[in-house]
């Protein structure tokens, strides 16, 4: 799958397109945060895993709320 990778105030922002699931009903983009891009490629759990994150502003404001 084609990710794309962001850095923010030190974290890594990710997300990808959902048509690359290829069904039919999802749309949109999903975005994870990680503490670092080394975090991301090792496999590591994303610290927003248990959020869902479908815009790049939610994104940004998960990570502005970790920096506070």
């Amino acid at each position: 799958m084609k990710t794309t990778i962001r850095n923010y105030r030190g974290y890594t922002i990710t997300s990808f397109n959902l048509a690359q699931l290829e069904d039919s009903e999802t749309r949109g983009r999903s975005y994870s945060v990680y503490a670092s891009e080394e975090a991301y490629r090792s496999g590591e759990e994303s610290l927003s895993a248990r959020e869902c994150l479908c815009r790049l502003n939610e994104a940004k404001a998960f990570v502005d709320a970790l920096v506070k």
